[in-house]
């Protein structure tokens, strides 16, 4: 039996082909794989971008969870630390920049408290001091420096973190620049207030030249019929933390009590001293206590902890010893009528 022509060409294109016309067939097959093969990889490419953003989110999830268990700093102390940036950065910013500050945990344990303060007090941290309105003062160097130069340095900071850390304390991380390289000192938040940086605590500010004051008056006896004078004159200097507030002071006062024909018939002093997270010493005595004048001498010393302030009898001054921040006044004060 015999088939049209027409009908068994039309059976399949392979049939009555060219030599090279059956890759058509192949071709076509090749085709079906590599779509099906895009497919796959389209659908592995989803899969793993799926993944990926699952991951991202994830840790994403994780940090803001993490974030959320910080402690949170409150206004007051935020200001403090932006108010310590602004005033190191515009006085000392050339030998070490503060960066920026970021809360790193809690104090929750005795265990974590002992670890914090060996981190603060290990030799490898970094420490400043001086006073930050007067570059000259300013020093930056490691505890383990430190330690070199006065052997009980460490021992006293010991001695002094003992007392400012405390279980419940915030820990702030804060990053600083020099030129050469950055680091991190440990900060300890106690009671809404900076309680311990190696620097922010380490310096103060303090003007270069004393404040004087001078006031007059006049007294007069029980009858009132003698008339008196005094006379008064106030030198002062005061230490500010650098993030704000006022740290210390010390003063010496002399007043002279005169007759109404301006002699001095008595001289009187004072002197006074405090210092917050550190050392005083304030002494004075009478030079002149009658006569046309009144003459005073005093001696005055204010200082961060590892600063040991010493009393000379002998030629009355304070001296200080040891790397740290100190201020020490050391001499005399004379006063007239006018």
């Amino acid at each position: 039996m015999y088939l049209p022509l027409a009908f068994i060409i039309s059976l399949h294109p392979i049939i009555f082909c060219k030599a090279g016309k059956p890759k058509t067939v192949i071709q076509q097959s090749r085709q079906i794989k590599f779509s099906k093969m895009k497919k796959i990889m389209t659908a592995s490419a989803v899969l793993i971008l799926v993944s990926v953003l699952t991951i991202i989110g994830c840790k994403k999830q994780d940090q803001q969870t993490s974030d959320a268990n910080l402690p949170a700093l409150s206004q007051k102390v935020t200001n403090d630390f932006s108010t310590a940036k602004s005033n190191w950065n515009t006085h000392v910013g050339n030998l070490v920049t503060l960066q920026s500050f970021a809360v790193s945990g809690r104090i929750n344990t005795e265990a974590d408290r002992t670890a914090i303060i060996n981190k603060i007090s290990a030799d490898d941290a970094m420490a400043a001091y001086g006073n930050i309105l007067d570059e000259t003062t300013m020093q930056l160097s490691s505890i383990g420096e430190l330690q070199s130069q006065n052997s009980s340095s460490k021992k006293t900071i010991l001695s002094y973190l003992d007392k400012q850390v405390n279980v419940g304390d915030i820990i702030v991380d804060v990053l600083w620049q020099t030129s050469k390289k950055s680091f991190t000192s440990t900060c300890i938040v106690h009671n809404d207030a900076i309680a311990w940086d190696n620097l922010l605590t380490g310096v103060f500010m303090m003007n270069k030249t004393p404040k004087e004051e001078l006031t007059k008056g006049v007294s007069t006896t029980a009858n009132a019929k003698v008339y008196n004078s005094w006379y008064k004159r106030t030198k002062s200097w005061t230490t500010d933390w650098v993030f704000g507030g006022e740290r210390g002071y010390m003063e010496c006062v002399i007043k002279i009590n005169c007759y109404s024909n301006g002699y001095v018939y008595s001289t009187d002093r004072s002197d006074y001293a405090k210092m917050s997270l550190g050392n005083v010493i304030s002494e004075s005595k009478t030079l002149v206590d009658v006569g046309n004048f009144g003459k005073i001498q005093y001696a005055l010393g204010v200082s961060t902890p590892n600063v040991t302030l010493k009393m000379n009898w002998n030629n009355f001054s304070v001296s200080a010893e040891g790397l740290g921040s100190k201020k020490v006044a050391n001499g005399t004060e004379t006063l007239a009528p006018w």
